[in-house]
């Protein structure tokens, strides 16, 4: 339950290694709109001591917008990703030395990377989507940052039949899920009847990325037994956690 395109590129690799899958994504994503959209904040951008950037999608978009406008990735900052896959995706654009956490992709990894650098008064502009990363801005502020959000792209839950859905899941048999979204582990909550999850949502098992959303599963309702943390976000990591579990049952 991981968005397009990432999402389908798993289903593509668990099937061609002979174990069914099927994808389903809950958003539909479109250019922002906002007030913080990259049109209205490209100053703040070429200004920046650093960049942080927090998924292949607001390098796509960013980029769209650059070929449009005949512009460039701004030479003269640092350069931060999320994760290995979405700095290997930002090396086709900027020719430099991207940093990221090796261990775990993920906020708290990120900011103690940071944290080495001396960013008392740095200027730092943070690429996400609408309401991303909000642990990562309260934390730079506190520590003195000048911090500039560019809103890249944002998400809008889809219209979806829970009950149609839910229905087609089971009768395809589905047993386990992976989901890297706090919003669609509580739209699931929300949504899915309590019938449902009794009989067949509690009883998957589930993949998530990081103990944060491993704690929000629990507090859900999935046993903790059943509940398979990944520290990485990446499709190749997380298709050799798979396989190292299905090779277990």
């Amino acid at each position: 339950m991981r968005p397009s395109p990432e999402g389908e590129e798993l289903v593509h690799y668990l099937n061609n290694a002979g174990i069914f899958s099927f994808h389903f994504s809950f958003f539909d994503f479109y250019p922002s709109t906002s007030k913080n959209r990259i049109s209205k904040k490209i100053y703040d951008l070429y200004i920046s001591d650093i960049i942080l950037i927090f998924s292949k999608k607001s390098i796509n978009y960013i980029n769209i917008y650059f070929l449009k406008k005949k512009l460039i990735w701004p030479i003269y900052p640092k350069y931060y990703a999320i994760g290995e896959s979405t700095a290997i995706f930002l090396s086709k654009y900027v020719q430099k030395k991207i940093f990221f956490p090796k261990d775990q992709e993920n906020s708290e990894n990120l900011l103690m990377l940071l944290y080495k650098n001396n960013l008392l008064k740095k200027k730092i502009t943070l690429l996400q989507g609408r309401n991303g990363r909000n642990l990562i801005k309260k934390h730079l502020q506190q520590q003195g940052c000048d911090i500039s959000i560019i809103e890249c792209y944002k998400r809008i839950f889809k219209i979806i039949d829970f009950c149609k859905e839910v229905k087609k899941w089971r009768d395809l048999k589905i047993n386990t899920i992976l989901i890297t979204s706090s919003e669609v582990l509580n739209k699931l909550n929300n949504e899915i009847s309590i019938l449902d999850k009794r009989e067949w949502l509690f009883k998957c098992k589930i993949f998530v990325i990081g103990e944060r959303l491993a704690g929000i599963a629990k507090k859900i309702g999935w046993n903790r037994n059943d509940i398979i943390i990944s520290d990485y976000a990446n499709n190749k990591k997380l298709f050799r956690l798979i396989m190292k579990e299905n090779k277990k049952n």
